[in-house]
């Protein structure tokens, strides 16, 4: 697959050992000087991760910044990833569907080394499949492209049974359950029904309804060849064909689809296919387009509320523009090329933020299932230890052994714990004093029991202390005068 140029630039700078690495103006300008001409000095700022103001002051002032961070991080290692593939690929992995404990299963060889996000990058699932595996116990494709030796063989037995039977005469017939099983019957110990089905054209639902319900359906059917007009079609060699005009920006309005007529009449031909803006074009209106690219996502994020992607969509954008649309600037004049431009960046700028936003809206869903989640086990936690705390007092526990047992009994932190202890077993008229009266005559130390006290009431150690020394001065006054009316009276 051909790279696109932030891909090329990222990974031939991370391999010459650039990620997360300071470097200067002067050095910028000399790894920037192999793409002048392909893509803007700004352009090459955002694909190092540099910010506009960074690298503003990076070319005024001579700051320095750092590149390629987050690029570092994610970069996975080619020789490891290639071997990974190779090794799931032999073990008959290849083009399978797995869940989240399969997934979990293939990745534990790796998990000291990668991340399960670049695990699954390897095998080709996306972050957001493997969320909904983990999830809601989905399942993925994995290794897509990937086949082994044999699947390669049921193909090449699949392509046999085609030609075959199209030597035989059976294109465009229809057969029922019956026939197709003498059909099937040289092949039945090599490829299932279902592939034989599909090699003969009939889809997974026509063939349910051939065996189950009797039906007829019509195998190897030939395509019938669609043109337009007798227009001349140019064809890019790198890019699978397709006679229709594929991705033009809102080509179902009835305006547009007349542009496209107009310059079929015009040029007496089209170009189809994925083909890179000519540098002369981008000279001309790379910068106004990119302008325009970038506004309308800052646009977009405000609404859609993704200002954290602005940057990195835009980016993505402009370059899916320079690498994919040179088509339009092929079949239309300048302007109308810029004005089609523009109108595919818009839909597609929108589509990648509405992704970003429902990305967004989907973890924060996440987040707030699992923040129930935490919230109902506590309550259930916190029922069961006030449950306890009763079982204990009824069966005359001293605050002390109860104490104890609770703590010993829940995975809630101290606070937490000594909260519902104080709802439980301190009265409303309980005094610091008085509960350490309580404390001490239970069996508690003196530390236990300032502790426990000062966390109840909320106090310092100091304060509950000058409480005490006050209490007993109050108390000793108390008798002294006691004593003396005492003596008096006698």
């Amino acid at each position: 697959m051909k790279k696109g140029i932030k891909e090329e630039i990222i990974e031939k700078l991370l391999n010459e050992g650039y990620g997360n690495k300071s470097i200067s103006y002067l050095e910028f300008l000399v790894l920037f000087q192999e793409y002048k001409g392909r893509i803007l000095e700004s352009q090459f700022a955002t694909i190092l991760e540099i910010r506009y103001p960074d690298f503003v002051e990076m070319k005024g002032k001579g700051k320095r910044c750092i590149i390629l961070k987050k690029a570092k991080n994610e970069f996975i290692n080619k020789d490891l990833a290639n071997k990974i593939i190779e090794d799931l690929v032999s073990e008959g992995y290849g083009n399978t569907l797995i869940s989240y404990a399969e997934f979990l299963e293939l990745y534990e060889p790796y998990k000291t080394i990668l991340s399960e996000v670049q695990f699954a990058n390897i095998i080709g699932i996306g972050v957001s499949n493997l969320g909904n595996m983990r999830n809601k116990h989905t399942t993925a494709h994995i290794l897509k492209s990937e086949k082994n030796k044999e699947q390669e063989e049921k193909e090449k037995i699949m392509q046999e049974v085609t030609s075959s039977l199209k030597n035989a005469g059976y294109v465009n017939r229809k057969i029922d359950y019956s026939e197709f099983l003498e059909l099937y019957k040289p092949y039945q110990e090599i490829i299932t029904e279902l592939e034989f089905a599909k090699a003969l054209g009939i889809s997974r639902e026509n063939f349910y309804l051939v065996k189950k319900k009797g039906k007829r359906a019509i195998i190897l059917k030939t395509k019938k060849n669609s043109h337009i007009g007798k227009i001349e079609v140019i064809k890019n060699k790198n890019v699978p064909q397709s006679p229709k005009l594929q991705s033009y920006p809102e080509d179902k309005k009835e305006e547009n689809k007349g542009k496209v007529e107009e310059a079929l009449i015009k040029n007496k031909k089209i170009f189809i296919g994925k083909k890179r803006l000519s540098e002369n074009f981008l000279e001309e209106h790379g910068e106004k387009l990119f302008n325009y690219i970038q506004f309308q996502s800052k646009t977009i994020a405000k609404n859609y509320k993704t200002v954290k992607y602005e940057e990195d969509i835009a980016q993505e954008i402009i370059l899916e523009v320079i690498e994919n649309r040179g088509d339009l600037e092929e079949n239309f004049n300048s302007s109308e090329a810029v004005n089609y431009i523009m109108q595919y960046s818009l839909k597609r700028l929108k589509a990648r933020h509405m992704k970003c936003l429902k990305e967004k809206t989907y973890s924060k869903r996440q987040e707030d299932e699992n923040k129930d989640k935490i919230g109902n086990n506590k309550v259930d936690e916190k029922n069961q230890l006030i449950e306890l705390i009763k079982k204990c007092m009824w069966e005359g526990k001293n605050l002390s052994e109860t104490i104890s047992i609770v703590r010993n009994s829940t995975s809630m932190t101290k606070r937490e714990t000594l909260t519902i202890l104080k709802s439980e077993l301190i009265s409303e008229d309980e005094t610091p004093i008085t509960l350490c009266e309580r404390c001490i005559q239970d069996g508690m130390n003196k530390d236990e029991t300032i502790d426990f006290v000062t966390t109840m009431f909320g106090i310092s150690p100091r304060y509950l202390l000058l409480s005490i020394k006050n209490k007993l001065k109050q108390r000793a006054t108390t008798r002294n005068s006691q004593t003396y009316m005492q003596n008096t009276e006698r």
